[in-house]
């Protein structure tokens, strides 16, 4: 059986182009899960199920006080409006708000800001956890790691061709902390060459990358997740 193949809705994509985007996906991804000026707005999140999509996950960073208020009457708007997207989370506080809400019977999926960590608990472990907090799978760009985890029945979805290195909460296209109104990056990406790194770096929203290849094929990773 193959992968659940899935892409990650360009930011500024035209409302007009959503339906050729959804068409070529089985499932489409949308905002960001490393800044929280990237959120979409629930009409967004409604614009994209009108255009065709079967399903959908949103993407949701490390958050702040203020911004978890936001994220949380984001997502319950979303969910009152009769939509079930899945939610990868990114930020436990986050998770533990939403479940206790009215997303609390939503899937929710373990994001790349924190799969890092979780990646290299026990399995047994994780295969707990993920049962009692309704997740459903983690979110990786690390292949060696990912093909260690079937044994425990753990599930992946693999995030390619950028492999997530560090982020920071200190815009690096404003020089600002705290969110942009607008953001800045709209989509732009930069790449350099940085002192001790193996290649070159890719600066896309808050975060840093490396490029990758293709998904290894292996039994845990049941979804792929493509961003242009």
């Amino acid at each position: 059986m193959r992968p659940e193949r899935a892409a990650v809705l360009p930011y500024g994509l035209p409302e007009r182009e959503y339906p050729a985007f959804v068409r070529r996906w089985d499932r489409v991804y949308c905002g960001s899960s490393f800044c929280p000026g990237l959120a979409p707005a629930a009409a967004r999140i409604a614009a994209i199920y009108r255009a065709g999509a079967s399903a959908v996950t949103v993407l949701t960073p490390f958050v702040t006080d203020a911004s978890l208020a936001k994220t949380v009457k984001l997502l319950g708007e979303v969910f009152r409006a009769g939509l079930r997207p899945q939610i990868s989370v990114s930020d436990l506080g986050l998770l533990s708000a939403l479940r206790a809400g009215p997303c609390r019977r939503a899937s929710f999926t373990l994001g790349r800001p924190l799969s890092h960590d979780f990646l290299r608990m026990p399995a047994q472990f994780l295969k707990k956890f993920f049962a009692e907090n309704g997740i459903a799978m983690i979110e990786t760009d690390e292949a060696d790691m990912a093909s260690g985890l079937s044994s425990g029945g753990l599930k992946v979805a693999f995030h390619y061709p950028f492999r997530y290195v560090t982020m920071t909460r200190c815009c690096p296209w404003t020089g600002r902390m705290g969110n942009c109104a607008r953001p800045a990056c709209s989509g732009r990406r930069r790449t350099f060459t940085a002192s001790g790194m193996p290649g070159r770096l890719l600066l896309s929203e808050n975060a840093y990358f490396f490029r990758t290849g293709k998904p290894p094929i292996h039994p845990a990773v049941v979804r792929t997740v493509f961003t242009s």
